[in-house]
């Protein structure tokens, strides 16, 4: 695995705005901690503090209307809520070219306005991972596109929304790309406050070793075949994104304080409590029969949605709590994430049940 020890600035400029537009400030977050008696870490306290000092400066010094960042950095309705945005029409547009910036905004523009409408809506669909079975690699045609959006189990007016997005792409991307240019110029102008914000989170992950160091914080099985990148990302706190640029290889944006968060909690939640969150998991009926379905086969998301006759939204959601708790674990084959069963996770669960209601020591 190689890591590079610099952030990708149109991911936190997109996560930046992501967070404004959803109102999720880093207060709320403090408020949360507070809320739920988190012991603060003094590793968390200090990279924290740096990261919400940047926020206000930012905020103090740029200028963008509140109605175009919420026109174009908010989470469409109808699907999961995130704190960045990451189905907003902003992330529809730039997540499948992540990798493809170099810290030369323009360039990527130009770049994107070159785009056929076929691969405009290939990369829209893979942003909604409805790309599955294109019949031509990074390209999907107008019906193809249209048949996918439609089929979402989302309000009318987000597949609206989606479809006018592809449909007057070369304006949409004009006006987001004016707020996104903005704060990757001001990302660039706090160069040295962003080393001095991931220089913990380089410093113990070279000190654990980038490998050891993703398996705490991630359930992704790490595959020998393919090529993994790891980068920090600031702005996603909490979140691992993942995004391929071709096959066998798998970009990773790891929340620098993920790890911190980790561990505040697993030292808050007992084992009681360990087992009662697994039975509310289990208690939901779809999650029920997720894991059922998975006890003989790894499966991905549109079949485990074909197979079960639920949304792909619906699908993801269930995932990211199973996998949150650690009850699955994932896998990367090509463009596609492969779920299955954390066996020994499991192992460990049964044992917790036995000695809580079997033991009387």
């Amino acid at each position: 695995m190689n890591y590079k020890d610099r952030p990708n600035l149109l991911l936190e400029a997109l996560a930046y705005l992501g967070r404004k537009a959803s109102g999720n400030t880093w207060d709320h977050l403090e408020q949360k901690i507070k809320h739920r008696k988190l012991k603060d870490k003094d590793s968390f306290h200090e990279t924290f503090s740096k990261i919400k000092k940047l926020t206000i400066r930012m905020d103090e010094n740029i200028s963008l209307g509140e109605d175009i960042i919420n026109k174009y950095f908010t989470n469409l309705e109808g699907f999961p809520f995130n704190t960045i945005g990451s189905t907003s029409v902003a992330f529809l547009l730039f997540y499948n070219v992540l990798e493809e910036f170099d810290e030369d905004f323009d360039t990527l523009i130009s770049y994107m306005k070159d785009f056929s409408p076929d691969r405009i809506a290939y990369n829209i669909a893979e942003a909604l991972d409805i790309s599955d079975n294109c019949n031509t690699p990074c390209s999907l045609s107008d019906r193809e596109f249209l048949d996918k959006v439609l089929s979402l189990s989302v309000p009318a007016e987000s597949k609206i929304t989606i479809l006018d997005t592809y449909h007057n792409y070369h304006e949409v991307l004009n006006d987001i790309s004016v707020c996104l240019n903005t704060i990757i110029n001001t990302f660039k102008k706090e160069k040295n406050a962003l080393t001095d914000i991931i220089d913990n989170f380089s410093i113990e992950l070279v000190q654990t070793g980038c490998i050891e160091y993703f398996k705490q914080i991630s359930k992704l099985k790490l595959v020998d075949e393919i090529d993994y990148h790891m980068q920090p990302f600031i702005f996603g706190m909490d979140t691992n994104l993942t995004s391929n640029q071709k096959i066998n290889t798998v970009h990773i944006y790891c929340g620098i304080l993920r790890k911190d968060l980790l561990d505040m909690l697993n030292g808050q939640i007992s084992y009681i409590d360990d087992i009662y969150e697994a039975y509310h998991l289990l208690g939901d009926r779809t999650r029920f029969d997720i894991l059922c379905y998975l006890r003989k086969q790894s499966a991905y998301g549109l079949e485990l949605s074909n197979h079960l006759n639920v949304s792909r939204n619906t699908i993801h959601h269930h995932m990211s709590k199973l996998i949150n708790y650690g009850l699955v674990i994932c896998t990367t084959d090509g463009k596609r994430v492969y779920y299955s069963l954390d066996t020994e996770a499991f192992e460990m669960f049964i044992m917790r049940q036995k000695d809580l209601f079997c033991n009387k020591n």
